[in-house]
């Protein structure tokens, strides 16, 4: 499978799509307020000032879209529509999709939007967490982000589970250059999307890449 691109115009629009254009302080600042955090708060936590949580919150709500909290949090924690209608695979053999990322709000938009979609997904922050939930169960295919705030990353999980397990591997990330692109599919992924990306794309490589693997 060739390495996935698209144009962030197709995803800017929805929640999803500018949620993944925040930076990723600009993400931390979101998942704290949308947590009930004040100003105050969420500076301790990130030790950052209080003037500084204010631009970065006052971005957020500009690039969401939204005027207030309260309709942050309705649209952070809607259930999103999908993107084309009713699922596209055979719901009695769901695809177990692990996705590994650590931006919280993300990952759950994310496994949420691929359940709605008919795979069996859950998420974990990183490499220590995949491992628990591979010992529960091994994935089909792991959807991945490179930038994963511990000393593995989302290219070393790639090399490693691909070497280890066999599995599929869809590398989505903010890193879009094409040496970054390059790399991931040298360390064995099947498909590179950038962020911020598709569903309704994402959902389609899923479907396709495994019903190539049910076929091996």
């Amino acid at each position: 499978m060739n390495a996935l691109t698209h144009s962030p115009e197709q995803a800017q629009n929805t929640v999803i799509g500018r949620l993944q254009s925040l930076t990723p302080r600009q993400m931390q600042v979101c998942e704290l307020v949308v947590e009930g955090l004040t100003n105050k708060e969420i500076a301790e936590r990130l030790d950052i000032t209080v003037h500084t949580v204010k631009v970065h919150r006052a971005e957020v709500m500009r690039q969401m879209g939204v005027d207030s909290v309260a309709e942050l949090v309705r649209a952070v924690m809607a259930p999103q529509p999908l993107e084309g209608g009713a699922p596209l695979i055979d719901v009695a053999r769901p695809l177990r999709v692990i996705v590994v990322e650590d931006q919280d709000l993300l990952r759950q938009l994310m496994t949420r939007s691929l359940n709605q979609f008919g795979h069996h997904a859950v998420g974990v922050r990183n490499g220590y967490e995949l491992a628990d939930e591979w010992a529960r169960g091994p994935a089909d295919i792991l959807v991945v982000d490179i930038e994963l705030g511990t000393q593995e990353n989302g290219l070393d999980l790639t090399a490693r589970f691909r070497q280890e397990n066999g599995c599929g591997v869809i590398i989505v990330s903010a890193h879009g250059r094409t040496d970054d692109r390059i790399a991931g599919l040298e360390r064995g992924a099947d498909a590179f999307f950038v962020k911020p990306v598709s569903f309704k794309e994402l959902h389609a490589a899923i479907t396709n890449l495994g019903k190539r693997l049910r076929k091996a």
